[in-house]
């Protein structure tokens, strides 16, 4: 493997005056560059980025903290975050937390430990102490889709409640007044934010809350399944169900899909989040759609900008409104 040493042999300069064009794109002779950079490629040299990073300060880059990957809204949050650190020549640290506070914190530990410039995060967990340590000074981070309590910090999230709110508005103005609810994490944002969202429409609407229909779903493909099993076990079945996330979503479809049900003629389902299947299911789903890749492209771009900025400005929390799409999975009554 060839050496820093030897790129300077083959180029006849000094190691010095590598290290200077590898570490300063406006090198002032051109000539010499020319030289440099034709040695490093007959020699296959690669230049060691820790060793840069030590000698610049920065790392070149940045951390992407979800809570599952799994779910196609983080895969598109990700592919957002990615390309606008692309834009700025940076590098992204995908973790995953399984929505386990106590993976996050291992992870939050790393970072905090200098291998990244900064991060985004979708919080595992509602009131973790670790970020609460996190100086956005020293280390800058947004938090994205969900925010921790107590803290500070840039954040680009939807309004979770207006979109729950007009999913089951839609639900009722369709004739349903049983209407299921898989709920996600009630302590963290989003979860509790849905929430209030199906109280709040019911209320409007003057239907009292059932607790047999509430089921919790933790944001799992398999908690919605199980959700959903215990909603279709009950003697009284709901006309129709509001599922609060996409993972919890395949879950209760596969439920219903076991016991052969027809939708939306036995039940009527509405999902929040949207996906590439959800149009071509049969029938086609009813959804809350995020606007998730432009989340993943803010977040990025408020995260570059606290990176490059020489004085610190004021926090900034961006509130994005969703779209419900409304496809066949209701029906009208």
């Amino acid at each position: 493997m060839a050496t820093i040493k030897d790129v300077a042999a083959e180029a006849g300069v000094s190691i010095a005056t590598v290290s200077k064009i590898l570490n300063d794109n406006q090198y002032s002779s051109g000539k010499t560059r020319a030289k440099v950079m034709a040695a490093i490629k007959k020699l296959g040299y690669q230049p060691n980025h820790i060793a840069r990073s030590m000698v610049r300060g920065k790392t070149k880059l940045i951390a992407l903290v979800v809570p599952d990957i799994r779910n196609d809204f983080f895969t598109q949050v990700a592919r957002g975050v990615e390309d606008i650190a692309n834009k700025y020549d940076y590098r992204v640290i995908l973790c995953n937390t399984d929505e386990d506070p106590g993976k996050q914190s291992k992870y939050l530990e790393m970072l905090r430990g200098g291998i990244v410039d900064g991060f985004i995060i979708a919080p595992a967990d509602d009131d973790d102490a670790l970020i609460k340590k996190v100086e956005p000074g020293r280390l800058p981070f947004v938090f994205i889709d969900r925010v921790c309590s107590g803290v500070q910090a840039d954040a680009v999230v939807v309004d979770n409640r207006d979109g729950s709110y007009r999913a089951v508005q839609h639900l009722l103005d369709n004739g349903y007044r049983r209407i299921g609810f898989i709920a996600g994490k009630r302590d963290i944002f989003t979860g509790r934010e849905r929430w209030r969202g199906y109280q709040q429409a019911l209320g409007d609407y003057e239907i009292a809350l059932v607790d047999q229909l509430i089921k919790d779903g933790r944001f799992t493909i398999e908690g919605g399944y199980l959700a959903m099993k215990a909603l279709l076990a009950l003697e009284q079945r709901p006309e129709a169900v509001f599922v609060s996330n996409y993972s919890m979503t395949i879950g209760a479809l596969k439920a219903m899909t076991e016991l052969r049900l027809k939708i939306p003629q036995e039940i009527a389902v509405v999902g929040f989040d949207d996906s590439d299947w959800a149009e071509f299911f049969v029938p086609p789903l009813t959804v809350i759609r995020q606007p998730t890749y432009t989340m993943g492209t803010l977040a990025g771009e408020i995260l570059f900008q606290r990176l490059f900025e020489s004085e610190t400005s004021e926090r900034k929390e961006i509130f994005l409104r969703p779209e419900l799409v409304i496809r066949k999975s209701c029906g009208a009554r």
